[in-house]
């Protein structure tokens, strides 16, 4: 379970890296 959660907490890390990287963009 607290390997899926790790996937989890890097999926939500990526989604908010993602994020920020269009907001530098724009």
């Amino acid at each position: 379970r607290a390997y899926l959660q790790g996937l989890q907490l890097s999926a939500e890390d990526q989604k908010s890296l993602s994020e920020k990287k269009k907001k530098k963009e724009e």
